[in-house]
């Protein structure tokens, strides 16, 4: 016997054995019994409504999106790529170095982190981490460059021949072709050097060359080329020719080899004087070969 509602029947209890062995035998029991018990508090029963029986169980059956894992992963990486991407363009933005560098015949003023001042010289370059300059007080320094230190003050200037800490001073330091010279204006600074240590007060210098440690003297209140003028302490042609290049933006050809040197100043606001000196202190001749060009030869 046929019937057209069988949840309907189930509900009101009137189904016949045999019936409900075949919907035990064809898996409708056990559906039809949880029907039941969430069915059990409803206002208006489903059995007593048999066209809202017929709603619900007509009612089209909503699809569940399922995502396959290879395409989350997919997504997952992408982010993580993102997220990467960002992270490192954040560090090489606060890990950026801040860099100064002069031409030939330039200076530059700069006022560090902690409120010191550095004078750059012609043709030099000076570096630093910004971000972190409370925990990595640290310079970086090619050529010449003149510091005066903010009062309390620490940091360290380092080059490529060695390295000077400060404490609340006013010194310059001069590093160029494995050569280089401190001098000391005010306070004390610390020289280091592979391994060995010296500390200078006000008045004294150093100069380094070769692995050998020369002391020297001056007395002036700031370095010379602060006011117009080069100081030299044993200096070879070629260190002296080199450096009128920078601060003059010419070009002097020599290939004369010498033992001299020389120690004293020449002027950086007068070429002919300071070609002079020159010639005087190597006993050379200098021959104008085009404009700012010039050739040494011995007389």
């Amino acid at each position: 016997m046929k019937r057209e509602h069988h949840l309907a029947h189930f509900l009101n209890g009137d189904l016949s054995e045999s019936e409900l062995a075949q919907m035990k035998q064809s898996g409708e029991l056990d559906i039809y019994q949880k029907i039941a018990l969430y069915t059990e508090d409803l206002e208006t029963p489903l059995s007593e409504r048999p066209e809202m029986l017929d709603a619900v169980l007509s009612a089209p059956k909503k699809q569940t999106r399922v995502i396959p894992i290879r395409q989350t992963m997919v997504w997952l990486s992408a982010a993580a790529c993102i997220a990467v991407l960002l992270g490192v363009g954040y560090w090489m933005t606060i890990a950026r170095t801040t860099q100064f560098r002069t031409g030939y015949a330039q200076f530059q003023n700069i006022t560090l982190p902690d409120g010191s001042r550095v004078t750059l010289n012609s043709d030099a370059s000076l570096n630093y981490k910004k971000f972190d300059w409370n925990d990595n007080r640290k310079l970086n320094l090619e050529g010449e460059a003149w510091f005066k230190v903010a009062k309390g003050k620490r940091f360290s200037v380092v080059t490529p021949t060695g390295t000077v800490s400060v404490l609340g001073t006013q010194f310059n330091v001069k590093s160029r072709e494995g050569k280089m010279e401190v001098s000391c204006f005010e306070g004390k600074v610390a020289l280091e050097f592979h391994g060995k240590r010296a500390i200078l007060t006000k008045g004294n210098s150093v100069v380094i060359e070769n692995g050998q440690w020369t002391e020297a003297s001056t007395a002036s209140a700031e370095p010379e080329w602060m006011h117009r003028q080069i100081a030299f302490k044993f200096a070879s042609i070629h260190e002296i020719t080199s450096e009128l290049q920078r601060v003059y933006n010419i070009r002097i050809d020599s290939k004369l080899r010498t033992s001299r040197t020389f120690t004293g100043v020449m002027p950086a606001d007068d070429l002919d004087t300071a070609l002079r000196i020159l010639e005087t202190a190597f006993d050379v001749k200098r021959w104008e070969t085009a404009k700012g060009r010039y050739t040494l030869k011995r007389h």
